[in-house]
């Protein structure tokens, strides 16, 4: 399994397994086990899972990244995860999870979930065979998906363009108010001025 196999990253979950330790066993002439931390890798929309010792897959990403072959945030990314693993924290996950999305029914979610998607973006970036996969619906999960994260990205836009209009029409209420204070100030001194001028 590659994780360049999709444009999305994979999903990544860490575990601590106890491993032979083969030099201890020998030369205790019985079982000896040391604990070994995995990676357990499964690309979106795959059931099937890869385990790797977790320091030799991360030096390895870490490799691919500086060859271009992997986006340098998954790299970092991943590193990050795993340090937050080890403090006992969970891995997040890249997306919207598809657990709790409102636009599907629980028993969808579960489905999909399944299916081996776990987040909105893997389902809108799934190949059609993968989302398959699903049974009954997939291919209208994958298209409400598609439609979901299009009009959150709208929505998202419009909120910026909404909130830079709002700084600029407070902007320049906060100008008009000075203005208007400051000509308020001219018009006060200007008799003042005028009978100066007067007694001169």
């Amino acid at each position: 399994m590659s994780v360049t196999d999709n444009v999305r990253p994979p999903y990544v979950k860490f575990e601590r397994k106890p491993v032979e330790d083969r030099t201890a066993s020998l030369a205790a002439g019985h079982y000896v086990a040391k604990d070994v931390d995995f990676a357990v890798i499964t690309r979106p929309g795959d059931r099937d899972s890869l385990e790797i010792e977790a320091t030799q897959w991360l030096a390895s990403l870490k490799g691919k990244a500086r060859s271009g072959i992997v986006p340098e945030q998954w790299a970092s990314g991943f590193v990050s995860a795993y340090e937050n693993w080890k403090k006992g924290e969970e891995t997040p996950i890249s997306g919207t999870p598809i657990k709790g999305w409102p636009v599907m029914s629980p028993a969808a979610q579960e489905g999909i979930i399944r299916a081996g998607f776990l987040t909105v973006e893997d389902l809108a970036n799934a190949p059609d065979s993968s989302v398959a996969l699903i049974g009954t619906g997939g291919l209208s999960y994958k298209i409400k998906a598609q439609t979901w994260l299009k009009s959150a990205q709208d929505h998202g836009v419009i909120a910026e363009q909404v909130a830079s209009l709002t700084q600029k029409l407070s902007d320049l209420t906060a100008l008009t108010e000075r203005l208007m204070a400051e000509n308020k100030e001219l018009k006060a001194t200007s008799p003042k001025l005028a009978t100066l001028g007067n007694k001169a």
